[in-house]
């Protein structure tokens, strides 16, 4: 079930009481909670459906939460305007090409609980200049920096046994 609160819209599952960031075309700032009340029950948000920011051509800054554990592919695909991504502590997983295309992004902070950068994750990010990687992932996925043309250090964890 589709909900929409404050201008988000969240895909509900009723029997695990959790909800997902779903797909809407977002503009300006936006914070995701870490649960949502809907209909008198608690929803934890803890994911950010694929696509669900993608091409949201107005979209200047996220804020995720901290209940938010996985960010789906091409979440935040093409938002051309964003320039600003806070992550929440616990994020594990970030999907192939979630932030592909974001030209304006200039930085960004993996959470320290991410467990490998998957394929594609910023190709395109023309204006990335400073990307830090936890200490604990494993691997870096074909293409994830292809296109960041403005990209000049990245330091590679110990823990890297892999690279596409």
């Amino acid at each position: 079930m589709i909900v929409s609160i404050e201008g988000i819209n969240y895909e509900i599952s009723k029997s695990d009481r959790c909800a997902a960031v779903a797909n809407g075309n977002y503009s300006g700032m936006v914070t995701i909670p870490d649960s949502i009340m809907h209909e008198g029950v608690c929803y934890n948000v803890t994911a950010i459906a694929p696509e669900a920011f993608a091409c949201s051509m107005a979209l200047q800054g996220v804020v995720i939460g901290n209940e938010v554990r996985a960010i789906g592919a091409a979440a935040f695909k093409a938002c051309s305007s964003l320039v600003h991504v806070q992550q929440g502590c616990h994020v594990m997983l970030m999907g192939h090409e979630a932030f592909a295309g974001c030209s304006s992004l200039e930085q960004m902070e993996l959470p320290e609980l991410l467990v490998s950068v998957e394929a594609s994750l910023f190709d395109g990010c023309s204006s990335l200049a400073t990307v830090t990687l936890p200490d604990g992932i494993d691997g870096i996925g074909e293409y994830a920096f292809c296109g960041c043309c403005s990209l000049v250090e990245i330091n590679i964890p110990s823990s890297v046994t892999h690279i596409g």
